[in-house]
This record gives C-alpha cells, sequence and structure tokens, in this order.
C-alpha cells in the first residue's frame, strides 16, 4: 500500500476497467448509430445481427471468425457493402453497390 492507501497495481486494473468499458461503448454508438464513420469501420455486420438474429455477436469481428458465427453473414449480399464509405453520399454509394440484390 502506498501513502495514499490505494494500491498502484488496483489503480492499473482499474485503469484497465474503465479503458475497455469506454471502447464498449464507443462501439455500441458506431453499430447503433448506422453512420459509416472511416476512422471507426462498417457497422453493416451489427446491422445483420439485428435484422437476422443469428451472426456477429461479438464485440470485435475476430470472436465471430474464431467461433464461426459469421458464416451467414459472410455469404450474405450484406457483406458484399460491408465497406467503409467515405463520402457523405454513403447511403447512395451503398445503394449502388447492391446491384441489384434484394
Amino acid at each position: 500500500m502506498g501513502s495514499s492507501g490505494i494500491n498502484a497495481e488496483y489503480m492499473g486494473h482499474v485503469m484497465v476497467l474503465w479503458f475497455g468499458a469506454l471502447l464498449a461503448q464507443l462501439q455500441t454508438l458506431r453499430n447503433h448509430s448506422g453512420w459509416h464513420l472511416p476512422f471507426l469501420g462498417s457497422p453493416q455486420g451489427h446491422d445483420f445481427h439485428h435484422s437476422h438474429g443469428t451472426d456477429n455477436f461479438g464485440f470485435f469481428t475476430t470472436l465471430d471468425t474464431v467461433f464461426g458465427t459469421n458464416k451467414e453473414f459472410g455469404s450474405s449480399w450484406e457483406s458484399e457493402i460491408d465497406q467503409n464509405y467515405s463520402t457523405p453520399d454513403y447511403p447512395v454509394d451503398k445503394l449502388l453497390a447492391r446491384r441489384g440484390q434484394p
């Protein structure tokens, strides 16, 4: 214990917890906003999760790849348009990328 009564190792764990919670909140905001922000990635996989309820359960797509919970999304037309759109016209770009898919 330090002179302040709080162990420095304990404070390190608390900071990691707070940082993880901050990342989770930012990821939730991105996923539910529907916006394709160039520096945060595409929320298309999460939109698929809400519309089908079968795939994309992980916080990051890495866990979905490891456990195979993104296979249906990977074979869907939604995965073909899963990219970052860098212009304000991204809804139009997204529609054009669908190329007549349902």
